[in-house]
């Protein structure tokens, strides 16, 4: 299993599944199973050898995860494959594409490696390289206090037992400056990820997410079922319905007393529960492109977690320092709004408690801060260190499950070639089967460009900018506009043969079911 998952991590980003199972993409659904447990089972030891509580010694072994633990994962994620249904794009296919794509994104973060997850210790013995000779060197002020060996004629004549004792010393400090290098190392890497590289139970809910976000998927949109009454759009309201589904059907499922190995796991404590719940949570309602209000409130979430002194001010109701400033926008949006809604709003009603609308207006209200009813105002994410780095990481989350979703716009172009024509195929079927209002072959070419100009290179740009991922954001964002650049010149040829081999591939499906040979032409069909 560890050697399946490091093949898995170790493809490169844009090439992933492009090669023979057992580690290429496939329809074989044994396999995929295999592949998902393997990755999952990885991060699930990481995350228990970094508990270090009753749950560590219950369940891993020298270093092996326990088999009824694996056992009961494999069974899970059988469980959520399966359940997904057999449409064109929002497929098993995909969401093993996504899942591993996400484990590609995780060990491309700075401070993580392959040996991060099988072994959580940052510093081992030391050991006579010359990486730790250099390392002394370069840090003698640290070694002041010990005692350094004597060439000389009398020193060479000094006691057997003082000789031992300088070097047991020795060795005791040497361990101790390579400890105190590695912790500072460490802290480098929690600060250029604002936690998130030592934060297993994060790394874990990522790719658990990636797994379940599109589990048992219509193939249609939102809109559609709300449009439809599906039983589902009425069980959620007509909010984020799909997303809001996917998340129900996956914990009912690890709920089941089946899994009680894997919940102990995952899930120990009603604390712990409650965090990689609302984590998953999070994740999953991100995902839902069509929501305005998923997608403001993410695009204000990084402005408010990335904004800088020299940078654009965020959105009024985010942060404003300047109370006539704040009056002047806040009226001028409510004007807007008044219009386009049909009806009045009260923009300073909220300020009911005994804070001044000033001092509120400067605690950024909308991210950081929400309101309760009595009007006292609730800390989301501190205005310190601690919180600025929770923001940052969550708006880092959120980049990192919407760049997975779409991995394939990212990574090399015959990925975006193979899954442009997966959800041409399942609009179109949404479109002959009346549940879809548009005809995706109108305008395909072109939305694409738009897709790309609009969102898939503004998300690349966040994975490059917020610094998380070093070198590998550059590469990520280089694909995203190569693949572009790639669609502009060649993209209405490729749209031009890719709806003349659907329709064939529609006729063919269609003759197939027809009574009487040979094969009818189109008219006949």
């Amino acid at each position: 299993m560890d050697f399946l998952n490091d093949a898995l991590t170790e493809q490169p980003w844009h090439d992933i599944g492009r090669c023979d199972p057992p580690i290429g993409a496939t329809n074989d659904i044994e396999i995929m199973i295999n592949q998902i447990t393997a990755i999952l089972a990885t991060r699930l030891k990481a995350l228990l050898l970094a508990k270090r509580d009753y749950t560590t010694d219950l369940y891993v072994k020298n270093g092996v995860l326990d088999v009824r633990v694996c056992k009961e994962l494999r069974e899970y994620v059988s469980g959520i494959l399966r359940k997904y249904r057999s449409v064109y794009y929002h497929s098993v296919e995909h969401a093993v594409h996504v899942t591993i794509s996400m484990n590609k994104l995780l060990s491309m973060i700075i401070g993580i490696n392959d040996g991060d997850l099988e072994e959580i210790e940052f510093i081992e013995k030391p050991t006579k390289t010359k990486s730790y000779r250099d390392i002394m060197r370069n840090r003698r002020s640290t070694l002041q206090h010990v005692p350094c060996a004597d060439n000389t004629e009398e020193g060479k004549h000094k006691d057997e037992e003082t000789t031992r004792c300088s070097i047991t010393s020795q060795s005791s400090s040497i361990v101790s400056a390579i400890e105190e290098l590695a912790a500072e190392q460490d802290q480098d890497s929690f600060d250029t990820t604002f936690g998130l590289c030592s934060n297993r139970m994060t790394q874990f809910a990522l790719v658990f997410s990636a797994l379940i976000h599109d589990v048992d998927h219509q193939g249609v949109s939102n809109g559609q079922l709300v449009n439809e009454a599906d039983e589902i759009a009425i069980m959620h309201n007509d909010v984020s319905v799909s997303e809001q589904h996917s998340l129900q059907v996956a914990f009912s499922h690890l709920m089941k007393v089946e899994f009680t190995n894997l919940k102990r796991c995952i899930i120990p404590t009603p604390k712990d529960r409650l965090e990689f719940r609302k984590l998953v949570i999070g994740l999953i309602m991100v995902t839902d492109l069509g929501s305005a209000e998923q997608m403001q409130i993410c695009k204000s979430k990084w402005n408010e977690a990335f904004a800088n002194d020299s940078s654009p001010g965020p959105p009024s109701f985010i942060r404003c320092k300047d109370d006539s400033q704040c009056t002047k926008d806040t009226e001028e949006e409510s004007v807007k709004t008044s219009k386009s809604s049909g009806r009045r709003s009260r923009r300073f009603s909220m300020y009911t408690s005994s804070k001044s609308k000033r001092n509120i207006m400067e605690e950024s209200l909308g991210i950081r801060q929400a309101m309760h009813l009595n009007g006292k105002t609730v800390d989301a994410y501190p205005s310190n260190t601690v919180g600025d780095n929770k923001l940052k990481m969550s708006a880092v989350m959120d980049a990192m499950i919407n760049a997975a979703d779409v991995a394939h716009t990212m990574q090399s172009f015959g990925h975006l070639i193979k899954w442009s024509k997966r959800l041409y195929k399942e609009l179109l079927q949404a479109y002959h089967d009346g549940r879809n209002e548009f005809d995706p072959s109108e305008n395909w070419y072109r939305n694409q460009i738009h897709f790309y100009d609009g969102y898939i290179i503004p998300l690349a740009r966040k994975l490059q900018t917020c610094g998380v991922f070093g070198e590998h954001g550059k590469m990520i964002l280089f694909f995203a506009m190569d693949n572009k650049r790639k669609w502009v010149n060649e993209g209405q040829k490729i749209t031009d043969e890719m709806i003349e081999s659907v329709a064939k591939e529609i006729l063919d499906a269609t003759c197939e079911s027809c009574d009487t040979p040979p094969v009818p032409t189109k008219a006949e069909c």
